[in-house]
């Protein structure tokens, strides 16, 4: 009788990071929580001077109502579009598709490539 799983399957299993929410894994959602944080940041302060002509209260429910609520909101829609692409195309997607651009650019063998130090079968 043949065993189910074999060792390489297993190994493999194991290396690949878990999805952990909306089939995103803690990395991503990290990196979307951080450039979504950014950038709810940057429109809320525009939005709080903006409205600071009206009132500095108002200026301050807005600005930090956008802040919290756009972060949550833009998250929340980027983790929804990541999971419908990731149906679609694969888990690897935009990994392979940043590598492409950037072998494409030229920058692939300075950031992409290990260094010679660190490769196999090379003495230190």
């Amino acid at each position: 009788m043949k065993p189910e799983h074999s060792e390489n399957q297993l190994a493999d299993a194991l290396t690949d990071e878990p999805v952990i929410f909306m089939g995103c894994t803690t990395t991503e959602i990290l990196t979307l929580v951080v450039i979504n944080i950014g950038i709810a940041s940057v429109v809320g302060i525009l939005v709080a001077i903006a409205s600071l002509a009206i009132s500095s209260s108002l200026a301050i429910i807005l600005g930090s109502g956008l802040f919290f609520g756009g972060a949550f909101g833009l998250t929340m829609f980027a983790l929804g579009r990541l999971q419908s692409i990731k149906e679609q195309h694969g888990d690897h997607y935009y990994k392979e598709w940043i590598h492409l651009v950037m072998s494409e650019l030229g920058f692939a063998d300075k950031v992409l490539n290990e260094s010679a130090r660190y490769s196999r079968g090379r003495s230190l």
